[in-house]
């Protein structure tokens, strides 16, 4: 005997009904993982910046014991990183060049931007140099900075 025609069209639905439902699924599962991996790569980034404030702050130098002067240093950043520094580098037995900054804008950039200038006043003897002379600190500051690549966000 023939089969009804309507189970044709019943048994061409419930395959269609199949495959569609598995493929919301398979979307689903997808966007669920794609989260998944967002989230996963957000705390990763997360924790190294965390990691890169602490090395960051690890690197600002305590005060200098100076007789006859009490000096404290603070720099709580205003995210993970920042863009603030201080430094104090002696010129001789009795003078202390202090150098302190702040980078325009906040985290990595400004961050970045300040540990280029620190490594900058760490390595170059030359600000003692011109120690004693605060717009040739800033002149000769102001140079290398210049000189770095052009950087822009």
């Amino acid at each position: 005997s023939m089969p009804h025609p309507l189970l044709g069209a019943l048994l061409l639905a419930t395959i269609g009904l199949v495959i569609f439902r598995s493929f919301i699924m398979t979307r689903m599962q997808r966007e669920i993982i794609e989260r998944h991996v967002r989230e996963k790569l957000l705390r990763q980034k997360k924790k190294e910046l965390r990691f890169s404030g602490k090395v960051q702050r690890h690197f600002l130098k305590r005060p200098p014991e100076i007789p006859g002067l009490e000096i404290a240093a603070a720099c709580p950043p205003a995210s993970e990183v920042s863009g603030d520094y201080y430094d104090f580098l002696p010129v001789d037995e009795d003078r202390w060049l202090f150098i302190l900054a702040d980078v325009a804008g906040h985290g990595v950039p400004a961050a970045l931007l300040m540990n280029a200038a620190m490594m900058s006043t760490a390595t170059d003897r030359a600000l003692v140099g011109v120690a004693t002379n605060p717009l040739s600190v800033c002149i000769l500051l102001s140079s290398k900075m210049n000189k770095a690549p052009a950087i822009s966000a």
